[in-house]
């Protein structure tokens, strides 16, 4: 069997790393197979060796990789405990098609490879290469990547890695971002991940970056646990035909990040902060409310701000709007509407200056008033609506798209207030996301 259907054979299959490993290291992988096996332990290896053997071992994973043969089939293993790192320069650089590299070894004796600069990165720089059971660590602070696919790299399989916490362990060292798929990186499959920091790792912010469009890309079992501020896993342009399963991101900025117009082949099981279930948008799921979407308006010097966008009809189970500072100038005829459909969902009321913790919930009456009787601070954790009326409402139309916006007097500079909607679909396709 030729060593390049063992990896086909685990995409598709397998998930069991203990067998896959044991097959792979077997002498099995020999037979009738074209491709070569090297070898590499930082205990035992040199530079001088010929790789052919552990008695024999390479010293580097980049040794290794100068002596394979692009489109070969051939393995690259790893021993357990091997460490290796590099400064301001590359540790390995995969920029050989078809090689496959396998980390062997169970828990902690998995290889590490350290990142000792902010420069040192691992690389794919090839198409159709696997990397397989490797530990990336960084060991200062603010490493700009861990694993960089470069430009147009195609089939890439990174498959039971793990991004750990930084080895100084107070939260100093971490990856900016652990791993970077840069543009084109079409059929990428991205298996049994996990990528964490420590919570104290102010410099990270992303666990996976995809900086422009790469289809077909699989994101499954990936679990990412850290402060990443911007997201755990950011799309900066829509890609086609993605699938993401499995999947879990617990982190302190925005968990999936995929744009909203991407397509998905599948998108099942994934799960955010707390356990949530999230949908495509990454909006998290809260049993009896619905998906939660969140805005921060601007009430400063304009005299409108776009909330949300919606796109079909929606029904809204709960909406919470809460001045989160003193208001620095009163607003009077606050309201919030369409803007196309031109429905009125809160009819114009006043907010006097000065409240801070003024909080209230949508009515199930759009002529409602009532925001003129809130002329002082209500507390957060009291009644939200002082005319004591509430009911799901039904925003949207069929098929359609508006934008729900806020209209009101200007206020001052810094003033703020936030929305919190729980929403559920009322047709295929219907969502509600934050307005840019």
């Amino acid at each position: 069997m030729r060593a390049t259907d063992w990896s086909r054979r685990y995409i598709l299959s397998a998930n069991n790393y203990s067998q896959y490993l044991t097959n792979l290291g077997s002498a099995a992988i020999g037979v009738g197979s074209s491709g070569s096996v090297f070898y590499v332990d930082s205990a035992t290896g040199s530079t001088n060796n010929a790789g052919s053997s552990w008695d024999d071992a390479k010293a580097t994973i980049e040794q290794a990789i100068q002596l394979c043969t692009a489109n070969n089939g051939d393995i690259i293993l790893v021993a357990p405990f091997h460490n290796e790192g590099a400064g301001d320069a590359q540790i390995f650089d995969l920029d050989i098609a078809g090689v496959t590299v396998i980390g062997l070894g169970e828990g902690t004796a998995r290889p590490i490879l350290d990142f000792d600069h902010a420069n040192a990165t691992c690389d794919i720089g090839a198409d159709n290469c696997t990397v397989i059971g490797l530990r990336f660590r960084p060991s200062v602070t603010a490493v700009l990547i861990g694993v960089d696919v470069e430009t147009g790299i195609l089939g890439t399989n990174i498959l039971g890695c793990e991004w750990m916490n930084g080895e100084d362990g107070s939260g100093t060292d971490e990856f900016v971002k652990a791993l970077h798929l840069t543009s084109g990186n079409h059929d990428t499959v991205m298996k049994d991940l996990v990528i964490r920091c420590h919570t104290s790792a102010s410099n990270a912010t992303h666990g996976i970056h995809v900086d422009a469009a790469s289809d077909r890309c699989v994101y499954d079992n990936v679990r990412i646990d850290g402060p990443y501020a911007t997201n755990g896993i950011l799309e900066d342009a829509a890609s086609a035909d993605t699938i993401v399963e499995d999947c879990a991101i617990d982190v302190t900025g925005t968990g999936f990040g995929f744009v909203s117009t991407s397509t998905f082949t599948r998108f099942k099981n994934n799960k955010g902060n707390a356990d949530r279930i999230v949908n495509k948008l990454g909006q998290e799921f809260y049993p009896g409310w619905g998906y939660k979407v969140t805005k921060v308006e601007a009430a400063d010097t304009v005299t409108s701000d776009d909330l949300f966008t919606l796109t079909g009809k929606v029904i809204v189970n709960l909406w919470t709007f809460e001045v989160t500072n003193a208001l620095g100038a009163g607003m009077t005829d606050y309201k919030i509407e369409l803007t196309t459909l031109a429905g009125i969902i809160v009819a114009a009321g006043n907010i006097s200056s000065g409240i801070v913790g003024f909080m209230r919930t949508l009515n199930g009456s759009a002529a409602s008033t009532a925001l003129n009787t809130s002329t002082s601070a209500v507390s957060v954790a009291g009644v939200g609506d002082t005319a004591t009326k509430w009911g799901p409402t039904v925003v949207g139309k069929a098929g359609g798209s508006d934008i729900i916006k806020a209209t009101r007097t200007a206020g001052a500079a810094g003033d703020l207030i936030r929305h919190d909607v729980f929403y559920m679909p009322a047709e295929a396709g219907a969502s509600l996301v934050t307005a840019a």
